[in-house]
């Protein structure tokens, strides 16, 4: 059984367990009442819930303290806590019982951005534009707190009910240190940079989180991923259909040497995204 297999079964195992432990059993955990089990990720069950106290709808990742590295995953929530923006799923508190951590954040109603696209199947580029700023805003806003989120996707990308951006899902987030470059290797494969394969990886952060978005941005105007063996050799392929300054920036964004990759602030003076 390879390491896939592993992680693979591992998690069905998990997510069983949990099934049958909490599952919709559990009515309420503090201040909120539970409703019915919306996800389930690698690591745990995410429940719609309802504040007691406002009325407020919110998601409630339920993940076993058995089943993670306790400093790392309060590292992770101790990243997401530091950020305080709109384009970022908001940590409410986090309430531990019977062995289990319930994590209480934003509840995104308007469902992932790979859903979204799959549902629209051409999306305008005046609607990629505004959609492509707030992720931007979003990641920027994590680099100037000094974190990386590493695991930048559709499927990590969220929207509110007036369908406005939330990035999510922090796990293989990590902080910044000045002179002290990264080496974990980690990310979607679809999405991780270029330099995160070679034998010695090393990286400042903000560069990995770039190409990532870069990968986002192409699935957007392409309704489709691109070709990880073509982009990861410098060779980038776009449909006729997209216009010559989106063209432009991605050739900036999806560079495989990651000096020569263009910045968040120099994405926001590209020509495509003044518009």
């Amino acid at each position: 059984m390879c390491a896939l297999q592993v992680r693979t079964w591992r998690a069905q195992v998990i997510m069983c367990r949990m099934r049958k432990e909490i599952g919709n059993g559990l009515r309420t955990i503090g201040n909120y009442k539970l409703g019915a089990t919306i996800g389930e990720g690698c690591s745990g069950l995410i429940r719609l819930a309802e504040s007691t106290v406002t009325g407020e709808k919110v998601a409630v990742k339920i993940v076993s303290r058995a089943d993670v590295d306790d400093t790392r995953y309060m590292q992770e929530i101790s990243n997401q806590q530091l950020l305080k923006h709109e384009h970022i799923i908001r940590i409410h508190e986090v309430l531990e019982h019977g062995g289990y951590y319930f994590i209480v954040m934003d509840f995104a109603p308007g469902g992932d951005l790979f859903d979204y696209i799959d549902r629209h199947v051409m999306l305008r580029e005046g609607e990629i534009r505004r959609l492509f700023r707030q992720i931007l805003a979003g990641v920027e806003h994590c680099h100037q707190c000094s974190v990386v989120h590493r695991d930048l996707k559709l499927e990590n990308i969220f929207l509110d009910h007036k369908h406005d951006v939330k990035i999510g899902d922090f796990g293989l987030s990590a902080t910044m240190h000045h002179g002290q470059p990264l080496t974990d290797v980690c990310g979607s494969p679809d999405y991780a940079a270029p330099e995160l394969f070679e034998e010695d990886c090393k990286y400042e952060g903000p560069e990995v989180d770039v190409w990532s978005c870069g990968v986002v941005l192409y699935a957007l105007l392409c309704n489709t991923l691109p070709n990880v063996c073509s982009i990861k050799s410098g060779r980038l392929s776009v449909p006729e259909s997209v216009s010559s300054d989106a063209k432009d920036l991605l050739s900036q964004m999806l560079v495989v040497d990651p000096a020569m990759r263009i910045s968040t602030s120099q994405i926001w003076q590209h020509a495509w995204l003044a518009k």
